[in-house]
């Protein structure tokens, strides 16, 4: 008895002319199982659900809704992933749980691929320009080989002075970031002399002033770079 009464319920046919006519619920359920089979493509998905948008809020649950189709959803193959999980979920709470194709993955990994490809194709068309101007350079300006021993400049630089050894092991207080700041820069303006300024001088290469990058946004980044780089301000190549 309970389980005829169900069937109608949900089923909520009606007759008419012979013909039982389908309910809401019913075509929303045989859906949901085209897209836990991967038998939906996502433009004729978003057609159906814009169309029945009302119907649906009053079926589904705001979560449901959420799920199968997030705020964010575009007809393309990854946000199908989405929604068929949300529809397997759907059908799980109701103690009905489905098997998922694996369609969708599928086709979103070959859509991802495709649209890495266009992404790359549009770089080097933008880049062009330039590369054609730096590989006409290039020409006009051959490379000159150098041999240089990198490999006596490894280690520890000679005369460096020993590591500092602190009272902790995790700075807390503003004086120990201080302590570990001027640390860390001795550090590197011994190394910038005695490792970076060799190679520099080696390849005539001129030291410049150390320059902020531009704009409020990169202030905190100009301010790292000027501290970090103002140890190398008394190097003598």
């Amino acid at each position: 008895m309970w389980h005829e009464r169900r069937l109608s319920v949900c089923g909520g046919g009606k007759k008419r002319g012979g013909r039982i006519k389908m309910g809401f619920q019913e075509e929303m359920k045989r859906m949901f199982l085209r897209i836990v089979a991967g038998e939906v493509e996502p433009v004729e998905w978003e057609k159906w659900w814009n169309s029945n948008r009302l119907k649906l809020e009053e079926n589904l649950t705001r979560g449901d809704r959420g799920r199968i189709m997030p705020a964010l959803w575009s007809a393309n193959y990854y946000w199908m992933t989405k929604t068929q999980g949300g529809v397997a979920y759907y059908f799980h709470a109701q103690g009905r749980p489905v098997e998922t194709s694996g369609y969708y993955e599928e086709k979103a990994r070959e859509e991802e691929i495709r649209d890495r490809q266009k992404a790359m194709e549009a770089y080097h068309r933008k880049t062009a320009p330039a590369r054609r101007a730096w590989e006409e350079y290039l020409e006009k300006h051959p490379t000159e080989s150098i041999s240089f021993d990198w490999k006596s400049l490894l280690g520890m630089p000679p005369g460096q002075k020993p590591v500092k050894v602190f009272g902790y092991k995790n700075a807390r207080t503003t004086e120990q970031w201080k302590e570990c700041g001027e640390e860390l820069k001795l550090r590197l303006k011994e190394n910038l002399q005695a490792k970076i300024a060799p190679v520099a001088k080696e390849y005539g290469m001129k030291k410049q002033a150390p320059k902020p990058l531009c704009g409020k946004r990169t202030a905190w980044y100009s301010g790292f770079s000027l501290s970090v780089i103002s140890g190398a301000a008394d190097m003598r190549p």
